[in-house]
């Protein structure tokens, strides 16, 4: 009888230090040292502990189709959502997030974009209250680069979806490519794919600008209501306030591929004087 008292005790003590683990920061040191052995994955571990204030200097994610690396991350768990097989964060600060797409070997940008591989998220992820900053988005002909971010995040299945956001300072940049002077026909939108479906319910953007080869336009404010997966941009509603002209509303899908086909309607109020 002893015996099985001392088995018991021993099993019940393992299974305490277990459920304990991700409470101590010992414990959270060695989950994200078996995190950093997966395959594709890489975490740099600062201090705090999963289930409370965790503090993470560098995680990078090398997938197949997208590169993802966030710097000096920090978390707060909110422990009520973990028994419902979900992550909730009361607050995720990230000092910089850089995303870049990668193109496939022997990629055209003539191939059907339906062939690319969709991202799954494993587990659902509720942010209440992200900031970020400094974003980088980069693919095979443009990227997007802004300063500051304040959101709201939820992420499921194949989608995040961005509840509301306020961005500063941000510039979309697309490269029209190498062209031989004498053959050169303007530019040519090269095809994007986006390997997971991103929806932003509302997006407030202060200064930006728009960077086409050596044409740039200036932009006072955006404000955002889309949704794009895959190759396709369906605009709920965009306003943007050009410092020259004025204002101008917009709704409607652009395809960013065979040349980027768009249906849109629009309107335009132009500045005073």
């Amino acid at each position: 009888m002893k015996l099985v008292a001392w088995v018991s005790a021993a099993l019940l003590l393992v299974i305490v230090l277990l459920l304990a683990a991700p409470f101590t920061a010992l414990g959270t040191r060695y989950m994200v040292s078996l995190i950093d052995g997966l395959d594709r994955v890489s975490v740099d571990y600062r201090g705090g502990s999963l289930f409370g204030d965790l503090e993470l200097t560098r995680v990078h994610l090398d997938l197949p189709v997208l590169q993802v690396e966030l710097t000096e991350l920090q978390t707060r768990l909110r422990l009520e959502c973990f028994w419902t097989s979900r992550f909730c964060l009361s607050r995720a600060d990230i000092g910089a997030l850089a995303m870049n797409v990668v193109p496939g070997d022997g990629a055209t940008g003539t191939e059907d974009p339906r062939s690319s591989e969709m991202l799954e998220f494993p587990y659902p992820v509720q942010i209440d209250s992200l900031k970020v900053g400094e974003v980088s988005f980069t693919w095979p002909g443009g990227e997007w680069r802004q300063a500051r971010l304040f959101a709201s995040v939820d992420i499921q299945s194949g989608e995040i979806r961005v509840k509301q956001a306020l961005v500063e300072d941000a510039q979309l940049r697309l490269d029209p490519g190498e062209q031989a002077e004498a053959t050169y026909a303007g530019f040519v939108p090269p095809a994007l794919f986006l390997p997971l479906a991103l929806q932003v319910d509302s997006l407030d953007l202060q200064r930006g600008s728009f960077l086409q080869g050596e044409q740039r336009t200036e932009l006072d404010a955006v404000q955002l209501s889309a949704r794009w997966r895959g190759s396709v941009l369906a605009v709920q509603s965009l306003a943007v306030d050009l410092p020259a002209w004025g204002r101008m509303d917009l709704a409607g899908e652009l395809h960013f591929e065979h040349a980027w086909p768009m249906d849109f309607q629009a309107s335009i109020a132009t500045a005073p004087g």
